[in-house]
């Protein structure tokens, strides 16, 4: 599915509130903004993005905040072409893609200072981690 999205759609395939007088390119530069800062993230944080397909947006998090980003996904194709855009994006390093199931996460605990969840209805495990706070951004 994301390799039909990104077919029609380019880079900016997740959704974001659109805003009258914006591109559709400026709606994602302001919404990557706006959830670095709701994230407080900065350079020395590590940001656990769940359910991040391609990772454009745990990219941008680490452009802006130059925090180190994980993705965390089920999909072959999406690991694959994540790990693609990271180095087209010169962003190795600092940003990483891991597959996985977010029910069952491959990370010791405290790992991560952040988490970023762009569709928290499909991610019930998160309910049960009493130190993040939720947020729709």
């Amino acid at each position: 599915m994301a390799d039909l999205i990104t077919m029609t759609s380019g880079p900016y395939w997740h959704f974001v509130p659109m805003h009258r007088g914006l591109s559709r390119k400026e709606c994602h530069h302001r919404y990557h903004h706006d959830l670095v800062k709701f994230l407080v993230a900065k350079g020395s944080d590590r940001v656990l993005e769940l359910g991040c397909g391609f990772g454009e947006m745990g990219r941008q998090v680490s452009v802006i905040s130059g925090a180190r980003v994980t993705g965390l996904t089920m999909a072959d194709a999406e690991i694959v072409g994540g790990n693609e855009r990271i180095k087209a994006a010169g962003l190795e390093g600092r940003c990483d893609m891991v597959q996985g199931n977010y029910h069952k996460l491959p990370f010791e605990a405290n790992t991560f200072d952040k988490v970023s969840v762009f569709t928290p209805s499909s991610t019930p495990q998160i309910s049960s981690w009493p130190s993040l706070r939720p947020c729709v951004c």
